[in-house]
Formats: structure tokens, C-alpha cells, sequence
């Protein structure tokens, strides 16, 4: 889905209709409702948005591009990085935000200093790692249904402990589906439904609704219960 899109500028649009749909895919994977917000449908099966894989793999490239310095493609970011413009939307000013946002060194440094595949790897991990897990504990304090949701030491490469421990059978999975539910605060329970719901319970019907004549006047409910005894 998001080969060769590191190569490419992006419109702002276009990226949030590609995140729109992946969210979509990972709601339904996880039996979650379209009220659930961003960042539990992304910690709770260890994902992330399509911008942060596809400013991913351009770093990659970035990296395979520098380590080759004597070719013809290093020489086309070596020209962008002196002859940049702000507003240009090229690939090296892509780049430059990319490592701006996570919090990495430039990319003139890179260029004089090269890393090996791994040890880029392992950097590039790091620093998206804490970029994401900051950003989820954040949103987490500011959204009080995220309260019951424990975000992951690792979020992007690790799913929740509910999926982790949640087998392959269909009855596994339908639990695992509950309890994701309940931890984001939108399982439909008796006291979220009553509240939405004006009718007034059976038992209540002769007296008032009320804390004060529900203590007083208690033998209609005395009388139903002892009819289920």
C-alpha cells in the first residue's frame, strides 16, 4: 500500500484520505466502533499512521542514497541541499522535516557521517518510537475515555497485552473484541443505555422515579422479586 510513496510529494488531503481508510481497516479488524479515538485503534494492535511508515522508508532510502556517494542519485540530494528553497516541496526538504519532527540530526551531518543499514535502523526505530509514544500519552491525558487504556512501553511494534493474549479461535477473538471495547469506554453497558433512554423501568411505573419514593414505596419491587424466588 505505501510502496514508492517515499519518492513522491504527498498533498495534506490525500495523506489524511489514506490514514482515513486505515483506520477504517483497523476498526473493523478489531470489532471497534467508528466513536473510538485515533490513538487506541492504533496502540491496541501495535500500529502506527501511514506517514510515520512512509517517513520511514524515506529515511531508509535517504541512508542507501548517502552511502553511495560517488553515484549519480547522491549528487541529486547533494545539489537539493545547497540549491533548496523553503517552499519547494523536494525530496530533501521532505526529508529535513521528517528528521526535524523525530528529533534527529540534520541531514548535513548525515552526509558527512554515514551510518551502516542496522545502526540506522535501530536509530530510526528509537526516535519514532519515542515520537509516537509521547504523542499517544498526550493525547491519552487529554481524552477521558483513554483513562482505562495502558499505552505500551513500545507502541508502534508491540500490540496490546488483549491481543497478545487473545488465541486464534473465533470465541478467543470475540473476547478479545469485549475487552477492547471496554477498556476504549464504548461498550454499550446498562447504565450508558439508561441513560440515553427515556423509557421508564417497569417497577417505577405506580410511583414517581425517585431516590426518596423508591425508599418509601419499595413493596413494588419486594412483589417482583419474590415472584422470581
Amino acid at each position: 500500500m505505501t510502496y514508492g510513496l517515499e519518492v513522491i510529494p504527498i498533498k495534506k488531503k490525500e495523506m489524511d484520505q489514506m490514514e482515513t481508510m486505515q483506520r477504517k481497516i483497523l476498526k473493523q479488524l478489531q470489532g471497534l466502533s467508528n466513536q473510538v479515538a485515533n490513538t487506541a485503534v492504533y496502540t491496541l494492535i501495535g500500529a502506527v499512521p501511514i506517514r510515520m511508515v512512509i517517513d520511514r522508508n524515506m529515511l531508509s532510502l535517504l541512508m542507501n542514497i548517502i552511502k553511495n556517494n560517488n553515484s549519480l542519485e547522491f549528487q541529486i540530494p547533494e545539489r537539493q541541499v545547497v540549491m533548496k528553497s523553503e517552499q519547494s516541496n523536494i525530496f530533501i526538504n521532505r526529508v529535513e522535516e521528517a528528521l526535524t519532527k523525530y528529533g534527529m540530526e540534520p541531514v548535513e551531518n548525515l552526509m558527512k557521517h554515514p551510518k551502516s543499514k542496522e545502526k540506522w535502523k535501530r536509530i530510526v526505530r528509537y526516535h519514532q518510537n519515542k515520537y509516537w509514544h509521547e504523542i499517544c500519552l498526550e493525547d491519552q491525558s487529554n481524552k477521558k475515555k483513554l483513562s482505562y487504556l495502558q499505552i505500551q512501553e513500545n507502541p508502534p511494534f508491540m500490540p496490546h497485552n488483549i491481543w497478545q493474549s487473545t488465541g486464534n479461535n473465533p470465541t478467543n477473538v470475540k473476547t478479545g473484541e469485549i475487552k477492547n471495547r471496554l477498556v476504549t469506554q464504548t461498550y454499550m453497558l446498562q447504565t450508558v443505555r439508561s441513560r440515553h433512554n427515556k423509557n421508564i423501568s417497569p417497577i417505577c411505573i405506580p410511583y414517581e422515579t425517585s431516590t426518596i419514593h423508591r425508599a418509601r414505596k419499595p413493596h413494588t419491587t419486594v412483589l417482583l422479586r419474590h415472584a422470581y424466588q
